[in-house]
């Protein structure tokens, strides 16, 4: 993952910061962030750094209202890659055997606070029964999810706004925007990968007696189904594919 695009006076660890205070808040304005003891950031950079976030499309606007001053308070929280990119951020902090406690608090937090936005999400809607079945074995595998998903997207390398001339700049960020539901989707099919695994592998007990929960039932059984249908539709246009290239070149 890279670090170096975020310029002179601007580090990893401040969009690292302003990322994970924002996983814990439901929102909060620029000056919320820079009052806040843990994060340590003064306003200008934290006022930088929020711009170039609102670019990569890692946090959103929500509200906005009057100001004591001229400027109005803007209010923001985290769009699904923002808080898949916190998780990220929290899981790649994790060096204990198993799971770090304070890393575990950080992760269970981040989505409390962000599955009222996800109700379909059932994942994270049903965080508290994977948590009564599985243990800690479902942080486990929700900390490989998030930094695979991380090191696939890469969320944070990308071109600062402030580097791009003014006509080039929405044009860029076009081919760089990500739709929030396809990077949804596959930090689904990433965390199931790997929970298919688990279950197959480690954990055989679980495979035998059963966990019964409708939600995840019809959560998973739709993912499934969804992907089906998209590897069939592929199949069918290799296979025309195929058909037309043989055809140009048939020796017959």
């Amino acid at each position: 993952m890279s670090s170096n695009i975020f310029g002179e006076n601007m580090s990893f660890q401040t969009y690292e910061k302003i990322i994970c205070f924002l996983a814990h808040h439901e929102k909060a304005t620029q000056y919320d962030i820079a009052r806040d003891k843990e994060v340590g950031l003064s306003y200008a950079p934290v006022h930088q750094a929020i711009e170039e976030l609102l670019f990569l499309d890692l946090i959103e606007e929500v509200e906005k209202e009057k100001g004591q001053g001229p400027l109005p308070k803007r209010y923001f929280r985290l769009t699904f890659s923002g808080v898949a990119t916190a998780l990220a951020l929290f899981s790649l902090k994790d060096k204990a055997e198993g799971v770090d406690p304070k890393i575990k608090r950080a992760l269970r937090k981040t989505i409390l606070t962000y599955r009222k936005l996800y109700p379909d999400f059932k994942l994270f809607s049903e965080w508290e029964f994977l948590e009564k079945t599985f243990g800690d074995d479902i942080y486990i595998e929700l900390e490989a999810t998030s930094i695979s998903w991380f090191r696939i997207f890469d969320p944070l390398s990308r071109p600062k706004a402030k580097w791009l001339k003014s006509e080039l700049r929405e044009e860029l960020r076009q081919t760089f925007l990500i739709d929030q539901e396809w990077l949804q989707h596959n930090f689904v099919r990433i965390f199931l990968q790997g929970f298919i695994s688990y279950l197959r592998e480690d954990a055989p007990e679980h495979t035998l007696r059963g966990t019964p929960n409708a939600a995840l039932y019809k959560f998973i059984k739709a993912f499934f189904e969804k992907e089906r249908k998209r590897k069939i539709e592929r199949l069918k246009k290799m296979e025309k594919a195929e058909k037309r290239l043989l055809t140009q070149f048939s020796v017959i």
